[in-house]
């Protein structure tokens, strides 16, 4: 059986994104991989000399998420902004916080099951059995 799970990537005013993973959805898989991508990465307006993980806005982010999880057919598709309701046990929202590091938000049939950094979902013990 799958466990499918939507990744939402939101803009400052807007949805950005909406990528459709059809199996391994789960926090223990999908939660872990999308956290392990994100963790140190900053969001810069205009690119001068930054050096690591950095995204030039939540577009650029956005591309490199799809960049990093679609390795071959199948499994990971891209769907319209405010697609919801596709048979997803999980849903992860991922957003730029105020002092330009990531926030990753995880809920399951809407009942949220953590919010914060992705270095403290990597940490969450409850998520991460």
């Amino acid at each position: 059986m799958s466990t499918r799970a939507l990744c939402v990537i939101k803009g400052a005013d807007e949805e950005i994104a909406v990528i459709y993973r059809h199996y391994d959805g789960n926090p223990a898989w999908f939660g872990k991989e999308l956290a392990k991508f994100l963790d140190g990465f900053q969001v810069v307006n205009g690119l001068a000399n930054q050096t690591g993980k950095i995204a030039n806005g939540m577009e650029c982010l956005a591309a490199q998420i799809v960049t990093a999880l679609k390795t071959s057919a199948g499994n990971v598709y891209l769907y319209s902004a405010g697609t919801r309701n596709i048979g997803e046990e999980y849903t992860y929202i991922v957003e730029q916080a105020k002092d330009s590091s990531i926030l990753l938000a995880v809920s399951s049939y809407d009942e949220r099951i953590f919010k914060g950094s992705p270095e403290e979902f990597l940490m969450s013990k409850d998520i991460n059995q």
